[in-house]
């Protein structure tokens, strides 16, 4: 996950990397998986065409991915901006959608999102060779996932907008201000326009 740590920092993330790095790194880049792949929910949301979405009702004009596949297919540059939608379940609770936006320059996405209590970074590479993914921070803990790994992804490219869905279980989350650790499952939405 270097090419995300590299955007994140960039981002002005390092406490959140330095926090998940620390007290969660036994499964971060590990060639094993713990908890058996993506979740239920998210291999049934994409078990049907490649090309929609949950909640879109048509297909995108753009290119779309599925990291069940470990395709990504390049996004087209420009700015976005819109919400994520989060839900974290299990250990620990935690829901709430917050507005932000980003950039996709050379294919490569960095969204970010916040509120007073909650961040969210979202990173897609291209063409599959960098590894993408996201980290979460909220009041209580933090939390991150890779995209193919521990998170099953799906989103669609349009000449106007940029959405997608994902879920992950059974991830490492840290309780802020502790050195605890819990399992916690993650799913999410995010809708952007192009700006």
């Amino acid at each position: 996950m270097n090419s995300l740590t590299r955007s994140l920092i960039v981002l002005g993330a390092l406490p959140l990397l330095i926090l998940v790095g620390a007290c969660g790194g036994s499964g971060d880049d590990s060639d094993e998986d713990e908890d058996g792949g993506p979740s239920a929910e998210a291999s049934q949301a994409g078990a049907g065409d490649s090309t929609s979405s949950a909640g879109s009702g048509s297909p995108a004009s753009g290119p779309t991915t599925s990291s069940k596949s470990g395709e990504r297919k390049t996004v087209r540059d420009g700015g976005l901006t819109g919400s994520v939608r989060i839900e974290i379940s299990g250990d620990k609770k935690a829901k709430f959608e917050a507005k932000g936006g980003g950039i996709v320059v050379g294919g490569t996405v960095v969204l970010n999102f916040g509120d007073a209590e909650n961040i969210v970074i979202l990173a897609i590479g291209t063409e599959g060779d960098e590894a993408a993914g996201f980290a979460i921070t909220t009041k209580d803990l933090s939390t991150a996932g890779e995209w193919g790994q521990s998170c099953d992804f799906r989103y669609e490219d349009s000449e106007s907008a940029l959405k997608g869905e994902f879920a992950c279980k059974g991830i490492p989350a840290v309780a802020l201000g502790t050195a605890k650790t819990y399992k916690v499952s993650v799913s999410g939405s995010f809708d952007l326009e192009r700006r």
